[in-house]
């Protein structure tokens, strides 16, 4: 059955020549950095919007909102760029090297720096709002960049920040609203309505979940599991879907507050260290093997839908009906929904 089902999926290769980090789609636009150096926007249609040499590769997804694109010129250097134009709007220094760069409402971005912590620009003319230190003399861990960021109307949380587990912040002026130290680990956050899902690892020897409250950070539930937080938790509907590294894929009910397991791995299929993306009511994701799996939120059922050369998927978005997996050799594979 399985072989028969890979017929109706396509294959295609751009560019047997280029590999592509970063690839990120937003609106009707996708955009990757090609061999390190160039940064590439295009329409869906595959159209080039914008062609870019870079003095340095960096590694996280360039931002894009408003037909502006947002991405390190250089090391120590952040520009805007307006995509129907082709012109640059602003540009300026930072201190180190930019490790991410966030949306935080129409008008105002976050940028994570490494060794540094995090400026606040105006989006739409490069002017510094406030800075957000690191805490290098009183917080001895290293440093995080990226760090984990959710966002809602107005404030921001940041996973991991100066010795605390997660700590919210006032997107209007970047003041402290509260923090909370919970359990020694790495944090990943989803936002859900009026509450925060914290998922954390401690070095693989314990791990769990906790459900916090938005607004005071009160702990409103605790669990304790082998929670794999390289894999960034998904949210469909009132639930969470999330890997453990006992080889399990599981499903947190919001409203329920309840946990099962609805996928089992072994050491063969393994998803570790990779990452799952959602499209409608499916999750895609690559096992060890390079084989790539469609997981049916419905039905709890996995599906083979193709291999890759390569270990990793770049992105997974949606196009008309189709849900379009690239891969670091530029690949894609083309699946109905």
């Amino acid at each position: 059955m399985v072989v028969l089902l890979l017929l109706f999926y396509k294959f295609f290769q751009l560019d047997t020549k280029t590999t592509i980090s970063n690839f990120n789609k937003v609106d009707n636009y996708i955009c990757y950095v090609a061999e390190d150096t160039i940064l590439v926007v295009k329409d869906l249609n595959d159209e080039k919007v914008l062609e870019k040499n870079l003095s340095n590769s960096f590694g996280y997804k360039p931002l894009i909102f408003n037909d502006k694109i947002f991405f390190s010129e250089s090391n120590d250097v952040i520009c805007c760029w307006d995509l129907k134009t082709k012109k640059v709007l602003w540009k300026q220094k930072t201190p180190n090297i930019v490790k991410a760069i966030i949306k935080l409402n129409e008008k105002t971005i976050l940028i994570n720096i490494k060794n540094y912590g995090f400026m606040v620009f105006n989006s739409e003319h490069g002017e510094v709002l406030y800075n957000i230190l690191r805490n290098k003399d009183d917080c001895h861990s290293p440093d995080l960049s990226p760090y984990p960021v959710i966002v809602d109307n107005n404030n921001f949380y940041i996973s991991n920040w100066n010795c605390n587990s997660i700590s919210s912040f006032d997107i209007s002026n970047g003041k402290v609203l509260w923090s909370k130290k919970l359990e020694d680990g790495i944090y990943t956050s989803l936002l859900y309505e009026d509450y925060i899902f914290l998922g954390f690892n401690n070095s693989y020897e314990n791990g769990g979940a906790y459900l916090v409250e938005k607004e005071t950070g009160i702990v409103v539930f605790k669990k304790q599991l082998l929670f794999e937080e390289r894999l960034k938790p998904l949210i469909k509907n009132n639930k969470v879907f999330f890997y453990t590294y006992d080889k399990k894929l599981n499903e947190f009910d919001f409203k329920t507050r309840t946990d099962k397991v609805v996928g089992k791995f072994t050491s063969s299929d393994d998803i570790s260290g990779g990452q799952m993306y959602l499209i409608d009511n499916n999750i895609f994701f690559q096992d060890s093997n390079f084989d790539v799996f469609k997981f049916n939120l419905l039905n709890y059922k996995k599906e083979l839908i193709g291999k890759s050369d390569f270990g990793g998927i770049e992105e997974v978005y949606k196009k008309n009906n189709q849900a379009v997996i690239v891969f670091p050799d530029n690949s894609r594979l083309i699946v109905e929904l």
